[in-house]
């Protein structure tokens, strides 16, 4: 009996493990779907190709366009350091 509870404990642990798994599958498309409708997201390459060409970039836009969030991160793609 021991082995049958442990067997049925087992099962339940892998259907919460899948469960959790779809939810933050969920979560990651979701944040990705935002990210990417972003304001900033159309002007990607342009941003990174503007700093490669300049001393001094400004970047000015509204509040939640993704500025400070994103830009960051398109430049660490874009091997900057």
């Amino acid at each position: 009996e021991d082995g049958l509870d442990l067997k049925l404990f087992r099962g339940a642990l892998q259907h919460y493990e899948d469960f959790r798994q779809k939810q933050t599958l969920q979560k990651i498309k979701k944040l990705q779907s935002t990210v990417q409708g972003l304001p900033v997201a159309a002007l990607r390459e342009q941003l990174v190709q503007a700093v490669r060409d300049h001393q001094v970039v400004l970047v000015a836009g509204d509040t939640g366009c993704g500025k400070s969030t994103q830009v960051p991160q398109y430049l660490l793609a874009a091997g900057f350091r």
